[in-house]
């Protein structure tokens, strides 16, 4: 008797895996960075901070953020990371594990990224500020002339 495959992601490769699931981590990076830090969603933040003040810990917090979209990521994609490699069908129980698991390491990965991203920023910072703080040196000259054409005074009315 021939045993029925359970899915469309089980041939998966493992390189592929993961590729999508630094994908994954990436976008949860950059989409849980804006909710939590972007001007544009400064009014939603405030609207939300005034229901609780519990709340607006939560809205300025990026990686609670980044909690909750790990979840919705690993829901919505089903990256299967910690999927068994046995070929049964799994439980719903160990389904609902599968996601959780998942959904902690797209979270995990995301912090990596944000720190990642933290150190760069310490590094190019101070650099950018150094360039804007330092003037630049002026070059000056005795008499104005431009290349090619004689600027003189006509003694002419």
């Amino acid at each position: 008797m021939r045993r029925r495959r359970s899915g469309k992601l089980e041939n998966v490769s493992p390189g592929r895996t993961l590729l999508r699931f630094l994908f994954l981590t990436a976008i949860g990076q950059e989409v849980s960075h804006t909710l939590a830090e972007a001007d544009g969603f400064e009014e939603v933040r405030q609207r939300i901070s005034r229901l609780d003040p519990r709340l607006d810990a939560f809205v300025h917090c990026q990686l609670c953020i980044a909690t909750w979209v790990g979840f919705i990521l690993a829901a919505t994609y089903r990256t299967n990371v910690l999927a068994a490699v046995d070929g049964r069908r799994p439980s719903a129980a160990r389904r609902v594990a599968n996601v959780a698991g998942d959904a902690v390491l797209i979270t995990l990965a995301t912090r990596w990224w944000q720190e990642v991203l933290a150190l760069l920023r310490r590094e190019v910072q101070p650099k950018r500020l150094r360039a804007v703080a330092e003037p630049a040196e002026r070059i000056e000259f005795d008499r104005p002339m431009l290349p090619g054409i004689s600027i003189r005074r006509s003694s002419r009315p």
